[in-house]
């Protein structure tokens, strides 16, 4: 299973892609991180410290998240496959890569966080 983080990252960037849109350097890496972080915070023992300093790092290294709300359903097909929950793997707080369950409801939570940060 791939870790998500690489899932969320190809997302963002086929997505902005579609729109005519391209992320400063790695900027769809540093926001799938992000966005990683906020799940490891949400369903596993992560910190906030650690989704702020991504999130930070994100902002200054590759500006804005290129996500609106209308890009959702887009990313859930992309990175839940077209499913209500999807198994994935997010690392906990020692780094290690554990799966989890995804809702898309938690899915959606998160990209709120990235477009909203």
């Amino acid at each position: 299973m791939e870790p998500f983080e690489n899932i969320l990252a190809h997302a963002l960037e086929t997505v902005a892609a579609e729109r005519g849109w391209q992320y400063a350097g790695n900027g769809s890496v540093l926001w799938a991180g992000t966005g990683v972080a906020y799940l490891s915070l949400a369903l596993l023992d992560g910190s906030q410290e650690a989704v702020r300093s991504c999130q930070y790092q994100a902002r200054e290294v590759g500006g804005q998240v290129l996500v609106d709300c209308h890009q959702y359903e887009r990313l859930a097909c992309l990175c839940l496959e077209d499913s209500t929950e999807r198994e994935i793997l997010i690392p906990d707080k020692s780094g290690r890569q554990v799966p989890v369950a995804l809702s898309k409801d938690m899915f959606l939570e998160m990209l709120d966080f990235l477009r909203d940060g």
